[in-house]
């Protein structure tokens, strides 16, 4: 028997355990199947038994207040949201519902949880997922000496009031209301349903190394497609060497650009060369920045894992874009020449937005710093309660140095970062700081020389 918290995924308080079976589709089983035909309508006859609560019950509500802070949620709980990256859009639905069936000798609390997630580029539909289950726990209700009723699950106890056709629920400082549920409970059930139109380009052959002529168009989602079923015709100098694709992109004026697979979800690596087999201009997991001259062509080379060990979703999005700098929101804040803790522990709340090479840095907060020395600069986040993420550089047309798991661990998590470089006397570099993946927390900016 596996112990499992009561209704904890909708946030309730309470620690409380019951013992259940729990298969590996997730299903439940309370010891006893109870009826899922509706429970016998109350007689009336005595106000402080149980019998004036027999019926079932959805929720309506669930608050809760802890240490000055307080949340309102109403039921049905639907969630819904859209992230949209490099071309690459993400929607998210999530539907739960809350259900108690009380009667005399069988009892039981249910909860109904729906989740659909789609993925599209350019309005096609690549990826639908849907899962839905229903499951149960017994519970024990009964009448306290003061009236009020008790719904325990296994130790736990909700204390309930009846007030007209609404049951109020208190425990651990949370309240759940409650009202009479006509409609039909829902069966334990459990579904999923997953639907992939995802393909791997089919390029023509044209004679070259590149499989297709990206000519000089900006924007995102320029090329994408499954990183899969394709033919390994290059060895990278970063990254695995594995099935890869291959596009001949020319600049349409002299300035800097950023290319990037941001939105992909394959693992992959990208390189940059100045044609076939000559020069590697630069290479990274997910993103470089180069400055351009017009007319200027490269091969943009995205390799992924060997054939057959790719993901089920292997899909790669090519994004060429001309690059303004990290600091897309605004100026960034004038540290001058500062050392030691230049940011005191302070929140997180800027809306720098960078896809790094070591991951999506979120609600950043931009920085210049100007070197008082020429030397090697340690610049971290030691001290900080989040999972952070740092980026430097130097210059317009840099993608710079990044990093978000340094060697220092808080709690045993690796959630500082640390980025060291060599700095030259009296130049500016533009520090970025955020949370990985939208991490959010309170941080703290530490800029010092090795000795």
């Amino acid at each position: 028997m596996k112990k499992i918290p009561v209704i904890a995924a909708l946030g309730f308080t309470t620690t409380g355990c019951v013992d259940s079976d729990k298969t590996e589709e997730g299903t439940i089983e309370p010891a006893a199947e109870p009826s899922l035909e509706p429970a016998a309508e109350p007689s009336g006859e005595l106000e402080s038994s149980i019998e004036a609560i027999v019926g079932n019950w959805a929720a309506m509500s669930m608050s809760y207040s802890y240490d000055g802070y307080g949340e309102l949620y109403e039921y049905p709980y639907v969630y819904s949201e859209e992230e949209i990256s490099y071309g690459v859009s993400v929607s998210y639905q999530s539907y739960s519902q809350l259900f108690l069936s009380i009667a005399e000798d069988n009892s039981y609390f249910i909860q109904l949880y729906e989740y659909s997630m789609m993925l599209s580029i350019a309005e096609e539909e690549l990826y639908n997922a849907s899962y839905g289950e229903s499951y149960g726990y017994a519970v024990d209700v009964s009448v306290s000496e003061n009236g009020d009723y008790l719904i325990d699950f296994e130790g736990e106890v909700l204390v309930c009031e009846l007030t007209g056709e609404e049951l109020s629920c208190l425990i651990d400082g949370t309240e759940v209301m409650w009202e009479r549920f006509e409609g039909e409970i829902p069966e334990r059930t459990e579904e999923e349903e997953i639907s992939v139109t995802l393909e791997p380009p089919v390029f023509e052959d044209n004679g070259a190394c590149y499989d297709l002529d990206l000519g000089t168009e900006e924007g995102e989602a320029l090329a994408w497609g499954a990183l899969s079923d394709v033919e390994d015709d290059f060895v990278p100098e970063c990254g695995e060497n594995g099935v890869d694709v291959a596009f001949l992109w020319t600049a349409p004026a002299a300035g800097c650009y950023q290319f990037t697979t941001a939105g992909s979800f394959a693992y992959l690596s990208l390189e940059l060369r100045s044609a076939c087999d000559e020069e590697i201009f630069d290479c990274g997991s997910q993103a470089i920045i180069r400055e351009m001259s017009a007319d200027e062509s490269a091969v943009v080379l995205i390799d992924g894992l060997p054939q057959g060990e790719q993901s089920e979703f292997p899909l790669f999005n090519l994004s060429i874009l001309p690059y303004e700098g990290a600091s897309l929101s605004g100026s960034p804040t004038d540290l001058g020449a500062a050392l030691g803790e230049v940011v005191s522990l302070r929140a997180l709340e800027g809306t720098v937005e960078i896809q790094t090479n070591c991951g999506d840095l979120s609600f950043g907060e931009a920085f210049m710093w100007t070197a008082p020395a020429t030397g090697t600069v340690n610049i971290d986040t030691f001290g900080s309660d989040f999972d952070t993420i740092l980026s430097v550089s130097s210059g317009s047309c840099s993608a710079g140095s990044c990093n978000d798991d340094a060697l220092e661990a808080v709690e045993d998590e690796y959630l500082n970062a640390l980025v060291t470089l060599e700095v030259e006397e009296g130049s500016s570099y533009e520090i970025a700081v955020g949370g990985l993946s939208g991490s959010q927390g309170n941080y703290i900016l530490n800029i010092n020389y090795e000795d």
